[in-house]
């Protein structure tokens, strides 16, 4: 007699890790990296700096490590970005967990889709914004050559306050727009005004040699 008997049994596969949290994931002033924790445990050899891109207001941004934190979280490093805006971060499909099943980031239990199951977060970068808002020449007429005192006004437009340290750079120029042919007279350090919060301003000043070089600066007006 055959005692064989088939007996039906359902597989489901396992779904697979999903990211449920993200740092920063709203507005922050310098940003170099995010940490990223998942529902589970992941593959960290199934975790490289190829399945994450970050990108912004002036294109991508160079991913450069991936970093364990605990046995669901990782940091994630990049370059600073040096624009204010928003920025977009991807992850995955192909992060595994321990298993092998790869990320199921929409939750409908198919695992590793190309587009449905990629982690998609953003955080903002606000940055000073130190706007010159006026500059204060002496009263001429004027000498190549002649050592002249310049004022001017900084103020700060941006969101946040400016800290750290930074130089006023003084230029003269034969029209109203700084290109490569115009001449650096000198710079002042403006570490005395930081930290400038938003909306603060700062008179500042220096004195300056007039260069002489008729050849290349004939007389004129000058800004």
């Amino acid at each position: 007699a055959d005692n064989t008997r088939a007996v039906a049994v359902a597989v489901t596969s396992t779904p697979g890790p999903r990211v449920v949290a993200m740092v920063p994931s709203a507005e922050d002033r310098v940003v170099d990296y995010v940490d990223v924790t998942f529902d589970k445990a992941v593959d960290f050899a199934t975790f490289s700096i190829d399945d994450v891109t970050v990108a912004g207001p002036g294109g991508a941004v160079a991913v450069s490590s991936v970093g364990l934190l605990g046995p669901e979280s990782y940091r994630v490093r990049f370059e600073t970005p040096t624009a204010a805006g928003q920025y977009t971060v991807t992850l995955g499909p192909d992060v595994s967990d321990v298993l092998g099943n790869p990320m199921d980031q929409d939750g409908d239990g198919v695992n590793g889709e190309a587009v449905e199951d990629v982690f998609v977060g953003t955080f903002d970068v606000v940055l000073p914004d130190l706007v010159v808002d006026s500059v204060v020449p002496p009263a001429g007429p004027l000498h190549f050559g002649q050592q002249v005192q310049v004022s001017w006004v900084v103020r700060n437009a941006g969101l946040i306050g400016a800290a750290g340290t930074w130089s006023d750079r003084v230029w003269l120029s034969a029209d109203a727009l700084l290109d490569p042919a115009d001449r650096l007279l000198g710079a002042a350090s403006a570490e005395a005004f930081s930290p400038l919060g938003t909306g603060a301003q700062y008179t500042s000043g220096e004195s300056f040699a007039l260069p002489n070089d008729p050849a290349a600066l004939p007389a004129g007006t000058y800004y």
